[in-house]
């Protein structure tokens, strides 16, 4: 009976790890990795090896600026309708010299099922690209119909590092349509439940704008009163709980930003990682080990920002620093 039970065990963990290793999603990553390879011998990108500031200071020629991080960020679902996993690549290139002309760029990349095997197409986002000549934008998330994330655009006052006109982007996956909001400030996101997660998403980036701005005259109670996508409660909690603050400790106050629930924080903003019906997980782009929970509300048929950090966060869904 023992040996039964054995073999049985055995056959059974066998069938499961060859599910995990034959899982769609590990030939996707696979296939991706093949691409990788196949980039960096064409001289497309440098190799880890190569990508570095020592390397390019020592050599006349150093070959391409760009290397692949260490982290490629994975989005799945079934695009093409053969009800197999499809994916979205993204990642922001790594800059070899060590500057930061990278910070801003996003690469897309679809692997999509064909038959039994996958493809990469790293032309698709390339041609849409093309229709916006003014702007850039990022994805962050996808239905098996759409591509969600940000629309940036500079105005003429503003710095390389931060593109004050930030608008959500849908691009329907079949007809390669675009479709941008057309305010800056008011999103209003109806049932796309999808879509929502950009209205935290911009708040936040907008804030780490504001924060990176350390020259800005604006108080931060001023800052987040003139937010139209922050709901009146963030608002007043936000203030009680400065103001108490100073109150009890006038030379310190808090002693930490209570909507990023830290002392230091991502200067180069944030992207989304998870996402349900109420709260937002974001992570940092380049420092992706630091998380953050904000909180969204259906107020009037609008979606607004209800809290982040410690404001109107409950302990046990706030981040662990």
């Amino acid at each position: 009976m023992k040996i039964k039970y054995t073999i049985f065990t055995i056959l059974f963990l066998t069938l499961l790890l060859s599910c995990g290793v034959n899982s769609d999603e590990t030939k996707i990553r696979e296939v991706f990795k093949t691409w990788q390879q196949t980039q960096i011998d064409n001289n497309e990108f440098a190799s880890q090896k190569n990508c570095n500031y020592e390397y390019v200071i020592s050599k006349e020629d150093y070959g391409p600026v760009f290397g692949f991080p260490d982290i490629i960020d994975f989005k799945y679902t079934d695009l093409n309708g053969d009800k197999k996993t499809d994916a979205l690549a993204t990642f922001t290139p790594k800059q070899c010299d060590g500057g930061n002309m990278s910070s801003m760029m996003q690469h897309q990349i679809l692997i999509l099922s064909n038959k039994s095997s996958y493809e990469v197409d790293n032309k698709y986002f390339k041609n849409i690209n093309l229709g916006l000549q003014t702007g850039f934008y990022t994805l962050d998330s996808l239905s098996n119909k759409s591509f969600f994330g940000t629309y940036y655009t500079f105005q003429e006052s503003d710095g390389f590092c931060c593109p004050s006109i930030q608008r959500p982007i849908v691009i329907d996956f079949n007809t390669k349509q675009v479709e941008i909001n057309k305010t800056n400030k008011k999103l209003t996101i109806e049932s796309n439940t999808e879509n929502i997660h950009s209205v935290a998403i911009n708040f936040i980036n907008s804030y780490i704008d504001f924060c990176n701005n350390r020259n800005n005259e604006t108080k931060l109670i001023e800052w987040v009163k003139d937010q139209s996508t922050v709901s009146n409660k963030f608002k007043s909690e936000l203030e009680k709980t400065i103001l108490r603050a100073e109150k009890e400790n006038p030379q310190y106050g808090l002693g930490f930003d209570p909507i990023l629930d830290s002392q230091d924080y991502p200067d180069n903003g944030f992207e989304l990682k998870t996402f349900n019906s109420e709260y937002v997980i974001v992570k940092g782009i380049h420092w992706t080990d630091f998380q953050l929970t904000l909180k969204i509300k259906k107020i009037k048929e609008e979606w607004l920002v209800d809290g982040s950090g410690v404001i109107n966060i409950p302990f046990e869904k706030r981040m662990k620093r």
